[in-house]
């Protein structure tokens, strides 16, 4: 069992160091794009609000 140990111990830290690579990366495109998503997400909601207007009248 303490062999096993020894094996998987590397993977476990690989993995959790992609996720900080990955988590990084998002972050980082986030702020990149930050005004190009805004305007996405402004365009969205206002077309939701138009069609949502047109289902109550």
């Amino acid at each position: 069992m303490n062999g096993a140990y020894i094996l998987l111990e590397p993977i476990k830290s690989s993995i959790s160091e992609r996720g900080v690579y990955f988590m990084v990366v998002l972050i980082g495109l986030v702020i990149i794009f930050k005004e190009q998503i805004n305007k996405l997400l402004e365009t969205i909601f206002k077309e939701i609000n138009s069609q949502s207007k047109e289902v109550y009248k």
